[in-house]
């Protein structure tokens, strides 16, 4: 069998509430949690990858395979940095933040198109800027200082 084959055919998934599973079963070890959260990379092409030391291997994933640890909120220059699971730091567009159907708290990396969902802790960081609002479609907004975007509803 052939290394791109084997890397494709590697049974790692990683579902929508951030547990990582091989082959159906969850990996439950919390060495190998962290170590495949610091391995999570997405590539320029849009692949969703796992690096451990020098290899390498394709994942599959509900959805995102970025999460959100915390929030850092910046009220002067209206940014949200985020920490991700994988040790990144980048910026979160604050129109992109989505609340789902299900309660989750999605959104959109501002460097690159990439989506991200947020663990419980950032969400409720993140909805501290949360306020109501009759004009917007969803009945909030998102406020940073001076600043307001509508915080998106989905079914989703």
């Amino acid at each position: 069998m052939d290394l791109e084959k084997l890397r494709r055919n590697s049974l790692i998934h990683v579902r929508k509430d951030g547990t990582f599973f091989h082959d159906g079963q969850p990996i439950e070890n919390p060495k190998i949690v962290t170590l495949f959260r610091r391995g999570i990379r997405i590539r320029d092409d849009g692949e969703k990858v796992l690096h451990v030391g020098p290899q390498w291997c394709y994942v599959t994933s509900d959805d995102v395979v970025l999460f959100v640890e915390s929030v850092s909120v910046d009220e002067q220059l209206g940014t949200i940095r985020v920490r991700l699971w994988n040790g990144e730091e980048d910026l979160v567009s604050p129109q992109s933040l989505q609340l789902l159907g299900d309660g989750q708290l999605v959104g959109t990396l501002e460097t690159r198109p990439i989506p991200v969902r947020f663990f419980r802790s950032a969400y409720h960081q993140i909805a501290a800027y949360w306020e109501e609002d009759a004009g917007s479609p969803s009945g909030y907004i998102v406020k940073i200082g001076p600043r307001t975007w509508p915080l998106l509803v989905s079914s989703g």
